[in-house]
């Protein structure tokens, strides 16, 4: 079948359906049924506060469940009719695709086997369209199988066949008409056609319509009762009775007979005389919606006639399918009969209408995420699907280059997905009328520059791709925030000027480490933005693009009051400080002279960044210098390795070097072994023999030193050991430090999904697992969000976030929510979330969470079916 005419035979008449809104609120609503192949998953979050009291988030991987095509089929209606011997028999059909994917069915005809009321067998048996639903064949070409029809489509067709001339008065037929699916031979209904055989009037009535389809307020819409006595006598007395079906309205003095040429008479005052003498009782009351009835007096065999009137179409109505079938009773000479016509649908088409509404926020911070929030509201007249982009056209977006986009759900934390498999994010079904919240964050980039600047988001209809609105988000002022870096004296003491003297001045000698304190203060006003900055040093006031190595050897190193290495304050809130020492190491040999050194705080985040000026000032001094001080980090029942030098710095050869290890801690031990390759590794070569002594030392000469610090297990985290290196040369003697602390790790977030095929049946749930699921509709979903502090200190204010994906209904029947910490239910308060057979967010509301400690979160959800 060629497309042009399979179009043709195609009655498109979706299902009346209306969705689940996604809405904050989690409201009731009816739920969209998932079509086949649709993903359901998303990801879930948590926020916590480390141990630096900085909030963090940790976002879990993302479970998918794609929805299983499950084909189902609705066929009808069962048909009676009279006839006489000899004499066509058509029977009008409808097959609904009532199933959640695209499918076909086989159609056929079959005498039932002759026996009690059944007494002969109709010739001819065939199946063919009948896309205008008037009751009589499209074309004489028979089908044995619908087109493909979306999930909701329905296919109209009639069973014809003949009755024999041999068939006598009284004696019946059955017909048993089949439609089966394509996708499942299990998915199949039947009807059953019968015919009885008369002698006398035998009349049928045939309906049709002038347009089967479209918009609410459409108007001049006409139905026609077609008649046809196909009989051996006159009918007397035909009596139509068409009830107008809600959501149309009767036309009035639009009644019309083919025997008549001017317009019948609505009102009930006797009968009308056509052309062939007949005589038509023609009236419309306003019993319930309205009814018209015309009765036709005579209607001799082999005649017909038609009776028609016009309706309009309501405004306002939603996209559905209104069907109309009239009745009818006569006498066929004998005795009264009684009768249906077929069935005529009318379809009211969809109508996309959106609406996205703008968003302003005055003023941001450089380098800020800024959220806009605009209300989207389905204005259309069916549940419809929203595609979420933003404005490609040029010059729409203003934002400063570097500016990222993304688009949340109403909470601000669960990124939108895409629901029905086109590519593009979208809001989910929201029902017509409804609204929901389309959540965009732009995340400004470092660098300067001051606003306005604008972005248009486009909600645009799945329903009809060619309705959108833009919805216009701007920001008004970008405030530049500020930073001062001293050496602790008067803080915001103003931006860096080259040309001026160094702050501070300190001497030291070769092989030496001298210590500058470096005080950093967010400057933003009270109020404003907390920042976090980078530490830097150059030898001049040159930063960019690179900072000025300092002399050869000169190190410099930052280091916090505990003397962990650190190259960031942190976030500092507007107005607070950070202090941290500078340690400038001045290497064995250096000459004796001026080092300046240039201090620089400067945030990744906003651009903010002062400088300020020291100096070392190097003595020519002769010593033993142990170098350097270290600083790490080790789990419980760990080793970690320090590298040194012992130098001579002064101008004689020192012999029998001794070197000496304590440690502060309880429980730890010390090893020293001589770095024979100087490459900072412990070789296995090198770990056979410690090193105690150094028996000659040149001047200038260094010997390289490794200390391997043993921590013990079971050790509390945070505790620090510092293991001295000491070396001692008659009365020369220096030492170094290694300050290892023990540290711990952080958050863990994994989800997991377990599937339920047929809701609550025998099957059960399969397994927990992140592996893809398929399920049907209806099916129930399991949903385990486990947090675990991996680390060894506490972490606070753990909060894990999911949302019910798209299609689906939180359902406490498949899982109600539960949040245990460590194996312990909590208590219902530390749960938040849309109530049993809603969609929406949850929150679950953990707190602190020790190390080791684990908190797990769960919810279920069902499938729409």
């Amino acid at each position: 079948m060629n497309e042009t005419l399979r179009a043709s035979f195609r009655s498109a008449i979706p299902l009346l359906a209306v969705t689940a809104m996604f809405a904050l609120s989690g409201s009731k609503a009816q739920a969209q049924t998932a079509p086949a192949n649709a993903t359901i998953g998303n990801q879930a979050s948590a926020t916590y506060t480390d141990g630096s009291n900085v909030t963090r988030t940790a976002t879990s991987n993302t479970v998918v469940t794609t929805v299983l095509q499950v084909p189902a089929l609705n066929l009808t209606a069962p048909n009676s009719k009279v006839a006489n011997p000899g004499s066509p028999v058509y029977y009008p059909h409808t097959v609904t695709n009532t199933g959640n994917g695209p499918d076909s069915y086989n159609l056929a005809a079959t005498n039932n086997p002759t026996g009690g009321n059944d007494q002969f067998d109709l010739t001819g048996l065939n199946v063919f369209a009948d896309a205008d639903g008037n009751g009589v064949p499209d074309s004489t070409t028979p089908l044995t199988v619908t087109p493909t029809l979306a999930a909701g489509e329905s296919f109209r067709f009639v069973v014809s066949g003949t009755i024999p001339a041999a068939a006598t008065s009284g004696q019946g037929s059955n017909v048993t008409v089949t439609a089966t699916s394509a996708t499942s031979a299990t998915a199949t209904q039947t009807n059953l056609d019968r015919v009885v055989v008369t002698n006398n009037a035998a009349v049928e009535v045939t309906k049709s319509i002038s347009t089967n389809s479209g918009p609410a307020g459409t108007t001049g819409v006409t139905y026609t009762l077609t008649y046809r006595n196909t009989g051996n006598a006159t009918a007397t007395a035909l009596a139509l009775t068409d009830n107008i079906p809600a959501n149309l309205t009767y036309v009035a003095g639009s009644g019309r007979w083919t025997k008549l040429g001017t317009a019948l008479t609505d009102a009930a005052d006797g009968t009308q005389t056509g052309s062939d003498g007949t005589t038509i009782n023609y009236a419309f009351t306003a019993t319930g919606n309205g009814v018209v009835t015309a009765t036709i007096n005579s209607i001799p065999a082999q005649s017909s006639g038609a009776v028609s009137f016009n309706v309009n179409v309501n405004t306002g109505v939603s996209p559905q399918i209104i069907n109309n079938q009239a009745t009818f009773t006569y006498n066929d000479g004998a005795a009264n009969q009684t009768g249906n016509s077929n069935t005529v649908p009318f379809t009211v088409t969809t109508s996309a209408g959106v609406t996205l509404g703008d968003f302003a926020v005055a003023t941001v911070n450089q380098g800020a995420a800024v959220r806009f929030n605009d209300l989207l509201t389905n204005n259309g007249n069916a549940t419809d699907t929203f595609n979420i982009t933003l404005d490609p056209t040029a010059g729409t977006n203003t934002f400063p280059a570097g500016t990222t986009f993304k688009f949340f759900k109403p909470d601000g934390a669960t990124p939108l997905t895409d629901t029905n498999g086109d590519g593009i994010v979208d809001t989910g079904a929201i029902a017509a009328g409804g609204t929901t919240t389309v959540v965009l964050i732009a995340q400004l980039p470092n660098g300067t520059y001051s606003g306005p600047f604008t972005v248009n988001a486009i909600a645009r209809s799945v329903n009809n791709p060619a309705v959108s609105d833009p919805g216009t988000n701007t920001v008004g002022t970008v405030t530049t925030p500020t930073v001062d870096i001293t050496n602790g004296g008067t803080l915001a003491a103003g931006p860096f000027v080259p040309g001026g003297a160094p702050t501070t001045t300190l001497t030291g000698a070769p092989g030496t480490t001298q210590r500058f304190t470096i005080v950093v203060q967010n400057t933003n006003a009270v109020g404003g933005p907390s920042d976090s900055y980078a530490l830097q040093f150059s030898n001049t006031a040159v930063f960019t693009p690179n900072p000025v190595a300092l002399p050869a050897g000169f190190t410099v190193t930052f280091r916090d009051a505990n003397g962990a290495v650190v190259t960031n304050t942190g976030t500092l809130a507007p107005q607070a400080t950070r202090s941290v020492f500078a340690d400038v190491f001045i290497p064995a040999g250096a000459t004796s002279g001026n080092v300046d050194v240039f201090f620089r705080a400067v945030s990744s985040t906003s651009g903010a960044s002062d400088i300020k000026f020291d100096r070392v000032v190097v003595t020519n001094v002769a010593a033993l210098s142990v170098e350097p001080n270290n600083f790490g980090q080790v789990f419980p029942g760990g080793t970690i390795t320090y590298p040194h030098t012992v130098t001579n710095n002064g101008n004689s050869t020192l012999t029998n070097v001794a070197l000496t290890l304590t440690n502060s801690a309880p429980g730890f031990t010390a090893v020293a072994y001589n770095d024979a390759d100087g490459d900072g590794v412990l070789s296995p070569a090198e770990a056979a023999t410690p090193l105690t002594n150094i028996a000659s030392l040149a001047p200038g000469a260094t010997v390289n030193v490794i200390v391997k610090v043993f921590a013990p297990t079971g050790v509390d985290p945070n505790t620090s050991n510092v293991t001295t290196l000491t070396g001692t040369s008659g009365a020369l003697t220096d030492n170094a430090t290694d300050t290892t602390t023990v540290v711990s790790g952080d958050l863990k977030i994994d989800k997991l999904q377990s599937v339920d095929a047929d809701g609550p049946g025998a099957g059960g749930f399969t397994a927990f697992s992140k592996s893809a699921q398929v399920a049907p509709p209806g099916a129930y979903v399991r949903y385990q969000i486990t947090v675990t502090n991996t680390g060894n200190v506490p972490v606070n204010n753990v909060v894990i976030n999911d949302t019910t994906p798209g299609y689906t209904v939180y359902l406490a029947a498949a899982t109600a929510a539960g949040l245990t910490i460590n194996g312990a239910a909590q208590p219902a308060a530390s749960i938040a979330g849309p109530a049993s057979g809603n969609a929406g967010s949850f929150t679950f509301t953990v707190g602190t969470l020790a190390p080791g400690g684990t908190a797990v979160a769960t919810f279920g959800v069902r499938i729409n079916p």
